[in-house]
């Protein structure tokens, strides 16, 4: 079988995999069974065991805008009065006011 990074696992492996947990098996023997590393099947488990919840942790971050709500409402505003304005008349425009 091949290395897959960061292969998304179905909600039906983690379900399989907290059962078997539960049941007493080891990770190793999970990870067997299932076709999955030993690692993602301790990672499960241990996030199960921790929070109670088996679905799959969230990835990533919110990212903050550089915009401020000032300028957003501003674009928002030329943008219904010019619905075909370029995004370099946009540019021109906000830096004309600033």
């Amino acid at each position: 079988m091949d290395k897959l990074s960061r292969r998304i696992i179905s909600e039906k492996f983690r379900q399989a995999t907290i059962n078997h947990s539960i049941s007493g098996l080891s990770n190793a023997v999970i990870g067997a069974l299932l076709f999955l590393p030993r690692t993602t099947v301790a990672t499960i488990t241990k996030n199960f065991h921790n929070t109670g919840k088996q679905s799959g942790m969230k990835r990533g971050c919110e990212r903050r805008s550089t915009l401020s709500m000032e300028h957003k409402e501003f674009i928002n505003l030329k943008i219904d009065e010019d619905p075909k304005i370029t995004l370099k008349c946009l540019v021109q425009k906000l830096c004309d006011i600033i």
